[in-house]
């Protein structure tokens, strides 16, 4: 059974964010676009990414695709999952921040 998909107000802002192109605004929605497919094929194998290090925590994991790390929770119990964060991740010799998350998810 396929999982449903979620983006967080946060995940939609980041998205904004890493494809704005003004240069050349076609470029910046077809990765836009990648990235929103690489997000909605989590529906199908929630688990295949990997536990965010920062949190050690089996709900909270990430994928990455090219330059940006796209961070999900995911709730088997209700079939869903939540994109949280879609990060750049600005050099690839500098570990990427941690999210945000929200402060009950911390506990």
């Amino acid at each position: 059974m396929a999982f449903t998909i979620f983006l967080s107000a946060d995940a939609l802002d980041d998205l904004k964010c890493v494809t704005y192109a003004p240069e050349d605004p076609a470029t910046g929605s077809a990765k836009a676009n990648r990235l929103l497919d690489d997000a909605c094929s989590l529906g199908s194998l929630p688990e295949r990414g990997r536990v965010v290090r920062e949190f050690r925590r089996s709900d909270l994991r990430e994928i990455h695709h090219g330059s940006n790390r796209i961070v999900y929770r995911v709730n088997a119990a209700e079939q869903t999952v939540e994109i949280v964060r879609i990060l750049l991740i600005w050099t690839r010799y500098r570990g990427p921040d941690p999210p945000d998350l929200p402060r009950d998810w911390l506990s």
